[in-house]
């Protein structure tokens, strides 16, 4: 049945595109994991693939799916289903939002959505509990959320390239934040750092940021390697 199933995603995809010359040497059954007879990862990087069809919705089982390095504008809100998923690969590629119900992919712990065209971050995206790494590098935020605090596994954080000119408080307080990229955004100051456990901080390349002697103290004393130039 999922073997099926994989046919019938593909066909969608080759219907969308017909004269895409990349997918026809895609071979979809070498790039889908089965256990079982059910699909448990799906990668099909760098095949210009525009859509990504709504029949994604009835792999269930996925744990991790790739679909980096596409040409993708947008996401079916279907994908919001796959509440197996840990691994989620839509880097370089061209979203501009994503869907308003990504939280609902609980089990969720790598994001990779670095090199689109976002311009926001969901609210729920922030209540995933096992969200462990989020690649948000060039993209085009000018805002976090504060709700950001909702993240509680949060271990790395790239927010490089950006448009950021402000970070809210409760980045820094993330219980288990440890490694933060804010390198090339428009910052203008930085919120205390009382309660971070940051081992590494890279703030170069934001011409009008600079941090205070108490600031550095602080990331000194908790042996926080700090990037500014």
């Amino acid at each position: 049945m999922s073997r099926e199933k994989l046919q019938e995603l593909f066909d969608c995809i080759v219907q969308d595109d017909p004269e895409n010359p990349i997918l026809s040497i895609v071979d979809i059954h070498s790039c889908a994991t089965l256990k079982n007879n059910v699909v448990t990862e799906l990668k099909i990087p760098s095949s210009n693939i525009r859509t990504l069809p709504h029949i994604i919705g009835k792999f269930l089982h996925l744990v991790n799916l790739n679909m980096g390095n596409n040409i993708l504008t947008e996401l079916p809100d279907e994908i919001t289903t796959l509440h197996n998923l840990r691994y989620l690969d839509l880097g370089m590629s061209r979203l501009e939002w994503l869907p308003e119900d990504i939280g609902n992919l609980s089990q969720l712990e790598h994001l990779d959505i670095r090199w689109n065209r976002l311009k926001y971050l969901p609210i729920s995206l922030f209540s995933l509990p096992k969200l462990e790494t989020i690649d948000l590098f060039f993209n085009s935020l000018t805002r976090i959320s504060p709700k950001i605090s909702g993240l509680i596994s949060l271990r790395e954080l790239n927010l490089e390239q950006n448009l950021l000119q402000t970070l809210p408080i409760e980045v820094l307080s993330l219980p288990n934040l440890k490694v933060l990229n804010l390198r090339k955004n428009r910052l203008h100051s930085l919120p205390s750092f009382e309660n971070c456990h940051l081992e590494s901080l890279d703030i170069s390349e934001n011409s009008e940021l600079s941090l205070d002697q108490e600031q550095m103290d602080y990331l000194l004393s908790i042996g926080c390697n700090i990037i500014l130039n």
